[in-house]
């Protein structure tokens, strides 16, 4: 597909792109008013193009990079699903109101996992995956309680959807075992 040819597509509301693409063929995005869903989540790319800023009717946008986000994004439901880590800045998304991502234990280097949910002041709905693959029980316990504390001192009280993939290659170097699945 050409970029000239995306951008002529007005009536699009639903994009999935995938593999390598051309800076030219990102640009047109913003030139489909009505989308509604972008999935980049399998697209080789390292941030979003400007030109997603005139989507004003985009709810969904689904990515699986590291991301760079504005404050003037006007989604209302994000998906992160891979291992990068991700931090919202006061202001940013104002209009997000669902969110899904992925944490992946063990932490982080500095051990922080706080995420800036506080600063989403839309959101209504999280999901969120803990990957337990080289985890201990008292990690993913830890990551969990975090998601549940943030969730708990939101100012919309979030609903919150929490699950465990990857138990089966955690660390077993404790006596603990596994809590149900939530």
């Amino acid at each position: 597909m050409h970029a000239k040819d995306l951008g002529s597509l007005h009536h699009l509301r639903y994009l999935k792109l995938e593999g390598n693409l051309e800076t030219e063929l990102l640009e047109e995005i913003g030139n489909l008013q009505l989308l509604k869903t972008l999935d980049l989540q399998r697209a080789s790319i390292n941030e979003l193009p400007t030109s997603i800023c005139r989507l004003r009717k985009l709810d969904c946008l689904d990515v699986g990079f590291v991301l760079v986000i504005g404050v003037d994004q006007p989604f209302r439901m994000f998906q992160h699903p891979t291992r990068c880590w991700l931090v919202f800045a006061k202001g940013v998304m104002p209009n997000l109101e669902r969110l899904k991502f992925c944490f992946q234990v063990p932490k982080r280097e500095g051990g922080d996992y706080d995420i800036g949910l506080e600063n989403l002041a839309s959101l209504k709905h999280v999901t969120v995956g803990v990957d337990c693959e080289g985890a201990q029980i008292r990690e993913v316990d830890n990551v969990e309680t975090m998601v549940r504390n943030a969730i708990g001192m939101h100012p919309n009280h979030p609903t919150l959807q929490l699950s465990r993939y990857n138990e089966d290659d955690s660390d077993e170097d404790t006596d603990d075992s596994w809590a149900s699945e939530e």
